[in-house]
């Protein structure tokens, strides 16, 4: 049985200069080979690059350095050699000791985060970037399978509840378990509003996987054609709805006005961060 690995906090320092990565624990092995060797050439096959790879590198400290870290020379009986001047040294060392607080850094990092999963979840959430306007993040509360298809249901923070009509393919594909963190993405366009109201209408039974998500209009901003309407949900999340200026003005939709957004289970679709 193959354990699982268990990930953790990792990272190499470098020293940039105007956004340009020049000094890595590569080019200050290369120094430290050019100290003990005394050679360009030999330094390089110690550290597994090419003469002219370790030349070039050197050039471009020398250069950005307001005084050489290598002298070269030419000639003698050795043929020329390399050398490490105290003001290479002294980069040496400046490195080295800021590389050994980084690891401590890191040491602490790994330490203080117990749940590295979760943290990496997270991170991954507040990068995503979709073209959906509406992102929300809830708990897989009940996954409910028919032949074709299974209904998802999401408990967001705050109580509200929604739900999502996917393929049996795709809940594979996404792995979803129950008790497992879920975001639905939801276009704006996607969204009908409409008045609330305290019990259906006369003949019509309201479907108990029905997405029915009552909110406060916080803003409107008026198209030709459209309106644009940002809603806070009673579980605190902003939803973005835009409807056709007829429905808005059939509506009186104003700013403060409690709605309800609905959205068919259908089109609501549903990723995981892993």
């Amino acid at each position: 049985m193959v354990k699982s690995k268990q990930l953790q906090a990792v990272g190499q320092l470098w020293l940039s200069r105007d956004g340009e990565n020049v000094l890595g624990d590569s080019r200050i092995a290369l120094l430290e080979q050019i100290a003990a060797t005394g050679s360009i050439t030999q330094a390089g096959m110690a550290v597994g690059i090419s003469y002219r790879t370790a030349w070039l590198a050197v050039n471009q400290l020398n250069q950005i350095s307001d005084e050489p870290l290598v002298e070269s020379s030419t000639g003698g009986k050795s043929g020329g050699g390399a050398r490490l001047t105290a003001h290479g040294a002294n980069w040496v060392k400046v490195y080295r000791a800021l590389q050994q607080e980084h690891e401590q850094y890191l040491n602490r990092l790994r330490e203080g985060i117990r749940d590295f999963d979760r943290f990496l979840q997270l991170t991954r959430k507040m990068s995503l970037k979709t073209s959906a306007r509406n992102q929300v993040f809830g708990t897989v509360e009940k996954i409910s399978k028919t032949e074709l298809t299974a209904t998802v249901s999401l408990r967001l923070k705050g109580g509200d509840k929604i739900f999502s009509e996917i393929t049996l393919e795709g809940l594979e594909s996404l792995g979803l378990r129950v008790g497992e963190v879920a975001y639905a993405l939801i276009k704006a366009n996607w969204i009908s509003l409409t008045p609330i109201s305290p019990r259906p209408k006369s003949g019509r039974k309201k479907s108990a996987l029905e997405n029915a998500l009552r909110g406060k209009v916080m803003d409107l901003k008026a198209g030709k054609d459209r309106v644009e309407a940002v809603l806070q949900l009673v579980s605190g999340h902003p939803l973005v709805a835009v409807v056709p200026a007829k429905t808005s003005k059939t509506m009186g939709l104003t700013a403060g006005d409690v709605v309800d957004a609905r959205i068919a289970p259908s089109d609501i679709i549903l990723g995981v961060a892993r």
